[in-house]
């Protein structure tokens, strides 16, 4: 799988208010903000971006079935990475993706989960 590497892209209409800048997490006036040049990801060489033996946790929003995440933790494995865990804002239990990425060795933390119709 690509890892991404950003580069810098042209400057989007400032923000009409005070902002968090996400490199630095510090507070910024609109035009403080304008004028930093802003990053966007472009997919590289995996090779390039992800040395052997460099551990990783892999986070994501939602987690279903699970197979996303279980082709990504084998392909990180074949490029020499280790995974340590996976980590998600929601899981839908219901779908069997704990159970697949246990499978794997990849414990999987969710922040919450959803259990089926309500």
């Amino acid at each position: 799988m690509p890892a991404a590497s950003c580069r810098p892209s042209p400057s989007p209409a400032p923000p009409t208010s005070r902002t968090r800048s996400p490199g630095n997490c510090t507070s910024r006036s609109a035009a403080q903000f304008a004028s930093a040049s802003p990053t966007r990801c472009a997919p590289t060489s995996s090779r390039t971006a992800s040395p052997p033996g460099q551990r990783i946790v892999i986070v994501d929003d939602e987690i279903t079935t699970g197979r996303t995440l279980a082709d990504l933790t084998r392909r990180l494995r074949e490029a020499g990475a280790v995974p340590l865990a996976a980590a998600c804002l929601v899981e839908d239990t219901t779908r069997g993706a704990r159970d697949l990425l246990a499978d794997l060795g990849l414990p999987l933390v969710s922040l919450t989960t959803i259990e089926g119709a309500a």
